[in-house]
């Protein structure tokens, strides 16, 4: 209805009734897992069928291709993974000898400038203690 008409009023009730409907899920979910775990029961194996969905891996990440091999288990990808990561964020060699020149000169010119303008003030050894 919002779509059709673009009053607020309607945009405002559409999300104050979303929100309820989700508040409302979250509870019926909350009861239906807090009623399972009051009726989980060790004579009956009710605690095996409870247990037994936690214990199995639920995703598993398919084969990584890298540049040289495939990492098929776990460590292997994990391996891969923090190889590329550690080239990904490693500093490139950017040096160039001109820039490197030009920016000390720079600094050097700067530090010249910053002594002549500072040898005019009086040092502010009185403000040690």
């Amino acid at each position: 209805m919002f779509q059709t008409y673009h009053d607020p009023v309607l945009k405002r009730k559409l999300n104050k009734l979303n929100k309820q409907i989700k508040i409302l899920d979250q509870k019926i979910e909350t009861d239906a897992f807090t009623n399972e775990i009051l009726n989980v029961n060790a004579t009956d194996g009710t605690v095996w069928k409870f247990v037994t969905p936690f214990k199995k891996k639920t995703k598993s990440i398919p084969s990584l291709n890298g540049p040289g091999d495939i990492a098929n288990t776990d460590l292997e990808k994990a391996n891969f993974l923090a190889e590329s990561l550690e080239t990904q964020f490693t500093l490139n060699n950017i040096t160039n000898p001109d820039t490197e020149e030009l920016v000390a000169d720079s600094v050097m010119r700067f530090r010249s400038e910053a002594n002549s303008v500072c040898k005019y003030f009086d040092p502010l050894s009185h403000l040690k203690s």
